[in-house]
Parts: structure tokens; sequence; C-alpha cells
């Protein structure tokens, strides 16, 4: 990921290009790919996909079922089994990836376009998305072609290697917020990668585990965005507003919950709570955007419902928490920008994830207090620590328990940092050499330099040979 598009706030949203392309009058109709040949679902069931900013259908797309699904895996697997790209070079494979990169790159604006369209997102926002996918695609590349295997060090009469394969066929689950999967290696499926929910996630593990398949989970968190007395303010709250309501808050490391030191907890407040109010809410493609939708009516009245019962547990409604007036978003799935204040560690609201845009904000007194505080949760995917004391700032890092942490920062992603949750927030990890590792096999290969009989029997004498 560029320097320039490592972070997001609102007013590289303002300043960005946009383009006023409108979703089309007409609904898409795409086809499902199987086997590289654009078909219909077996069956010709169909699905309409709902534009969110204003409630039109965007796309007709097929509605694939089972068979399907048999039909996709069988093309991978005789493409695997049979086909060339198991048994490509390591360069080769390399190239394809890289060509894959600058094919995303070359299409990045139409394909920003259909994700704003898709999700509802600004196209500043798909169009960094872009950029890190082709940048993943290029690290992948640059890192397949290199990292092909080790020598170990074994006795002078051996060569020991340890290989690196690829697995075989995988099946990826991609979420809506993020859909394009990356390429790296690739009943007969070997392994499923999934992105989502805890559940859902909780169902795939146990029917992977009938046949022992490898499975990759990544299943969101509940991410707390802790700021102490001595940290630098206006950053903090800088990337306090980005770490909730970039994308309304429908990304799995959202900032969702903010605990602030007790003696900065006004002043914080204050400050987000008119950075806040002044959010541009609107459709994605047009200047000026700061917020799009949610993505579906039935997503956006979970987020009611979670933020009416965090009212009913005390917790105080400052900003936002309802629809926002006018015409204009009337036939969309937008949400105001909301904070809720006066949060205990105890409520629901602490603890689930929301996916939306709802700042919780928590009081800590000590170190130990926000360590306790953050580690509660069943989840550990991200979390973020601010205060200009780096002794304190590592010490309260290595204590917490999630995958990532950022200090005195909020949401960067390289696609050579690992990716992933610790607890319930998932199994594995993606990006960097261990995302790599992920979607290959190792493999032992030994070879014996000096080949003669062991003698472990104590033959006496001869061989069998005459």
């Amino acid at each position: 990921m560029s320097d320039a598009s490592k972070h997001w706030n609102a007013a590289s949203i303002r300043s960005g290009p946009a383009s006023s392309t409108e979703p089309p009058t007409e609904p898409l109709r795409p086809l499902q790919r199987i086997a590289g040949r654009a078909v219909p679902a077996v069956r010709g069931g169909t699905r309409e996909i709902v534009e969110p900013a204003r409630g039109a259908v965007l796309a007709v797309v097929p509605e694939g079922t089972a068979e399907d699904a048999a039909a996709a895996v069988a093309a991978a697997r005789q493409a695997f089994d049979a086909g060339p790209w198991p048994r490509l070079h390591a360069q080769e494979r390399a190239r394809v990836l890289h060509r894959a990169a600058a094919l995303i790159e070359e299409h990045s604006e139409e394909l920003a376009r259909l994700e704003t369209w898709d999700t509802g997102k600004t196209l500043p926002e798909s169009r960094d998305d872009m950029a890190q996918v082709a940048e993943a695609f290029h690290y992948f590349g640059s890192l397949v072609a290199t990292r092909g295997g080790e020598v170990n060090p074994v006795q002078a009469e051996a060569l020991s290697l340890t290989l690196h394969e690829p697995i075989g066929v995988a099946a990826l689950i991609t979420p809506w917020n993020y859909p394009l999967p990356a390429l790296v290696a690739g009943p007969d499926v070997d392994m499923v990668s999934f992105t989502g929910g805890i559940v859902t996630g909780r169902a795939i593990a146990k029917a992977a585990a009938d046949t022992a398949k490898r499975v990759a989970l990544e299943l969101g968190g509940k991410n707390p965005n802790i700021v102490f007395e001595d940290a630098d303010v206006d950053a903090a709250l800088d990337h306090a507003l980005n770490a909730v309501f970039y994308h309304a808050g429908q990304v799995c490391s959202a900032g969702s919950r903010l605990l602030v030191q007790e003696g900065l907890y006004e002043r914080l407040v204050t400050g987000i709570l008119e950075r806040a109010a002044a959010i541009r809410l609107g459709f994605g493609w047009e200047d000026g955007t700061e917020m799009g939708p949610l993505v579906s009516e039935q997503h956006r009245a979970k987020v009611e419902g979670m933020i009416a019962l965090a009212l009913d547990e005390g917790a105080t409604l400052r900003l936002g928490g309802g629809r926002p007036d006018g015409d204009r978003f009337r036939s969309g799935t937008f949400l105001q920008p909301t904070v809720l204040t006066e949060v205990r560690r105890e409520m629901r609201i602490a603890h689930e994830e929301i996916f939306g845009p709802v700042l919780t904000v928590e009081r800590f007194e000590s170190e130990q207090d926000a360590i306790e505080a953050a580690n509660g949760t069943r989840t550990g995917l991200a979390a973020a620590v601010w205060t200009r004391d780096v002794a304190k700032a590592v010490r309260v890092g290595r204590a917490l328990r999630f995958g990532t942490v950022w200090l005195n920062d909020f949401h960067p992603y390289y696609p050579q940092a690992p990716w992933g949750g610790m607890k319930e927030s998932g199994v594995g990890r993606e990006l960097g050499l261990t995302g790599l590792r992920e979607y290959q096999e190792e493999k032992h290969l030994y070879l014996n330099l000096d080949v003669r009989p062991v003698g472990w029997f104590g033959r006496s004498q001869g061989t069998t040979e005459d």
C-alpha cells in the first residue's frame, strides 16, 4: 500500500478526484465463470443485486446451486491435477500474478465504480481497495518467485530439502465488503478460506473437520482503540473518526470501541461529536461524499437493533442513531453517524461487532485497567494504542491479545505483514509470508548421497549379489 493510500480521512475523501458516473439505468447481467467459460446457473435461477444508495436493481446474476458448485470444483480439480499450474516454474507463476496486478491497475477505475455501486462505498474508498489488491498481487508475485523452499542442515552424506507446493483446490468464500480474492497457490477441495461472521465460521470449521480439511478463517472482531491522556489528541481524534466511519463502519477491523483515559474523556468526546456531526452522507460516486449507505436493509435493521439494545442497557445517545432526513436518502439504506457514550464494558454493545457507523466510548483509569477492558472480549483481531510514551505503547501493545496492534495509528495494512486474529477472530493468517504458506503444503525431500547397506542387523558376510 502506498503512503498516499495508507491513511483514510475526511480531507482526502473530499479532495480526491471523483467520477460523477452513476450506476447504469438497466441492470447488469453478468454470468458465472466455470472452467474459463461464462455460463448461466445450471437450473437457470437468478438473483437481483440491489444498489444500496438508491435501492435500484444494479444487476441480475446467476443463482448457483450445489450443482454449479460441483461443476466449479470439478473444473478446478481437473486444472490442478492435469493442468500446468502445479508444475509451473516459480518465475512463471510470478509472471501470472504480476499480470493479474497489471490488469487490476489497468481497469482499476472500472472496478472501483462497480464496487461503489455494489457496496455503497465512496469512490476514493474503492480506489484505495483496488490499489491494495494490485499491490498484494505484486507482493505475492515477488514472494513466490523467491521462496520456493529451504535446504535443511543435515549430515554431509545427505541432502534434505523443505519444499513448498500448492495445496490444491481452494474454496474461497470472500466477504462482500472486500470482494476481490487473491490467487496465490492453488470431497475434491483441499482447503476452505472464509472471511465473515463467527457463527458461519464455526459451521464451516465443523463441516471441514469430517475430512480433516484445512481451513483459514478471518471472523472479524470488536476492536478497541485505546487513547491515553498523554496522546497526541488531534491525531488520536482524527484517527478515531477514520477507524469507525470509514466505509460506514463496515470493515472487520473497524475501531468501533473507543477507550479513553478519564482525564481526556470529555475533551476527546467533544471533538468527536463536532467532527462526526459534519460528516457528509451521499452517493458514493458523487464529489464530496464522505460516507455512503449500509449494504442492505437487513443489515441496517440489525445495526439499528444494536443501538436500541445499547440504549436499553444504559448507554447515552450523543449523536445520530437514526436515518437521515431528505428525499434523496429515502430509497437507500443510510444510517447517521452515531456516537454512544457512558458505555460500560459489560454491555453487549461493548463486546459484539457492530459493522456499522456506530462509535461506543468507554472510560478507563489506569494502564492495567485499559488492558483488562480491551482483552475482555472473545475476539482479538485488531487494536490500537495512543500515547507519546514509547515504552508504554510497546508494553501495552505486547499485553493486548490481538493479531494486529497499531501504535499511534489505525487501519494501515501491508501485504508484507500477516493479518488475522486471536481467540474467536479466526484461524490462520492472510498476507505476508505466513499468508502464502496457508495455501501451500510443506514436503520434506530427502536424498541419500552415500548409498550403501546400513548393516543394522549385523550381517556377517557377503551381500545378496553373486
